[in-house]
């Protein structure tokens, strides 16, 4: 008969792994991926650094799964953002989205600074790009909805706009990240990002383009 743990014991496996991906994420939030050990990890969430692999199989397993939650909760916040209902065309949808994407970076730049382009292991390197892809996708489906509304260029490419806003925009944040920014530093930068997307997506001179840098 094939043993089956209790379920107490099966909530109580997944409260740690939990807490683990939790803690861990903080750590890289403070000290980047450099800092994310099996020993700092464990020791965060009250456990030995044995236990912490019935939980993961190895550190690379942990720093994957902190990537891929982090950077999916970026990408949907900003995909949120983008479709926000209460700005009244498809150019400020994109700016304000842009703007969020921004704030949030700043405000957790050493997490957003990880997540794009700290040096990392070659697992959450192709998890990186998955992750541009997943950006890349979701600027596209804005801006042909922009083009379809005779706010952006037609003669483009949705994809290869939305790729090189993707870029633009991070590499815009890549030297303010590796540095504290705030105030009016902080507004100049984010406000750059707005106008160099706004760019890269075709915005027409007819469109009309409203103030994106209010904080999100």
């Amino acid at each position: 008969m094939v043993y089956r743990p209790p379920v107490a014991v099966l909530e109580r496996r997944a409260e740690l792994r939990e807490c683990l991906v939790a803690q861990a994420t903080a750590i890289v939030a403070r000290e980047g991926w450099a800092g994310l050990t099996v020993t700092a990890a464990a020791a965060a969430a009250g456990i030995s650094a044995g236990a912490l692999y019935k939980h993961f199989p190895s550190k690379a397993s942990l720093a994957r799964e902190v990537f891929n939650r982090a950077a999916g909760k970026e990408v949907d916040v900003l995909a949120g953002a983008l479709a926000d209902s209460s700005s009244p065309d498809v150019v400020s949808r994109l700016g304000h989205g842009v703007a969020t994407f921004a704030w949030r970076a700043v405000r957790g730049r050493q997490l957003a600074y990880s997540l794009l382009v700290e040096p990392v292991e070659p697992g959450i390197a192709d998890a990186r790009l998955a992750l541009r892809r997943r950006y890349r996708d979701v600027f596209a489906a804005v801006i042909a909805e922009g083009m379809a509304r005779g706010e952006m260029l037609d003669s483009q490419v949705p994809e290869i706009s939305a790729g090189a806003l993707t870029g633009a925009v991070a590499e815009v944040l890549v030297g303010p990240l590796s540095a504290p920014v705030s105030g009016p530093a902080a507004e100049l930068v984010i406000g750059q990002a707005i106008a160099i997307a706004l760019r890269c997506a075709g915005v027409t001179e007819s469109a009309p383009i409203h103030d994106h840098r209010r904080r999100p």
